[in-house]
């Protein structure tokens, strides 16, 4: 699975929403601090990755490692 993440974040990510995923989520940098490094907002970093996370669990569904993201409104209440 890490592989399979791992390639997904190369082929599917543009470089920014890469840069992004990787400090965020994986390196753990406090979104305020990556805002003020590159200069945007923590809004346009959530959306960015939003986006890439929406990018990679679609990804690993074509290959079989997690379910496919199913349409909001066919979700059941939680």
């Amino acid at each position: 699975m890490l592989s399979a993440l791992r390639a997904a974040v190369t082929r599917s990510l543009t470089t920014h929403q890469r840069d992004v995923f990787v400090a965020l989520a994986l390196n753990e940098v406090p979104i305020d601090v990556l805002a003020e490094r590159l200069g945007t907002t923590r809004g346009a970093l959530y959306k960015t990755l939003h986006d890439a996370r929406r990018k990679l669990r679609r990804e690993l569904a074509a290959a079989g490692l997690l379910e496919p993201e199913r349409p909001r409104a066919l979700q059941e209440d939680r």
